[in-house]
């Protein structure tokens, strides 16, 4: 008798420590899993405040190049005019000032494009410039969006799985997460204006 209630004992207790193990790893399991989830929505929203910042700052940038490079075009405009006035009136004066007018223009152009070692105007690379990075954070952002969205598969599957489906509730666990779905016209590309 004292053999059979000891056996009973310890089937009791194995059973107990099966359940309480099982109990434990199931709900650490769902709490990396939350954990999980709730870093990949940091990681978007990081990527999206870092793609609204970067925007912010390259379209600013680029709106200052076409500035400064449309003032040095209105420059250069400017004093071919004068010259061709100058010219056309045969003024030595105006001449004078022609001359004084297309060698600032020059003066500034050559500082812009060769002191500055740019072979070239810099718009058209500031361009290629924010492409590159808006194509580099929105790859990001998708990566993001996937990694958030295998995270919730995951945990969607796992709380349905028994036996955590039977204490999921029971740890106040959520019975699943949306996925991180597309907005309507996310599939398409956005007009950037620069004027």
């Amino acid at each position: 008798m004292k053999k059979a209630l000891a056996i009973v004992a310890a089937v009791l207790v194995i059973f107990v420590i099966s359940v309480s193990i099982t109990l434990i790893t199931g709900y650490n399991s769902l709490v990396d899993s939350r954990a999980q989830i709730e870093a990949d929505q940091s990681q978007i929203d990081i990527r999206l405040q870092e793609r609204h910042d970067m925007l912010l700052q390259l379209i600013a940038a680029v709106g200052g190049l076409q500035l400064h490079e449309q003032a040095i075009y209105d420059a250069i405009v400017s004093a071919r005019g004068l010259y061709d006035d100058a010219v056309a009136s045969g003024d030595p004066d105006a001449m004078i000032e022609a001359d004084a007018a297309e060698a600032n223009a020059l003066a500034d152009f050559i500082a812009y494009v060769v002191v500055e070692d740019n072979p070239e105007l810099t718009v058209g690379a500031a361009y290629y410039t924010l492409m590159d990075a808006i194509e580099l954070t929105e790859g990001m952002l998708a990566v993001a969006r996937r990694d958030y969205n295998e995270s919730v598969l995951a945990y969607n599957t796992s709380v349905l799985k028994f036996p955590r489906v039977l204490y999921a509730s029971m740890f106040g666990f959520a019975s699943s997460y949306e996925y991180w779905k597309m907005n309507d016209g996310a599939d398409e590309i956005p007009v950037v204006d620069f004027e």
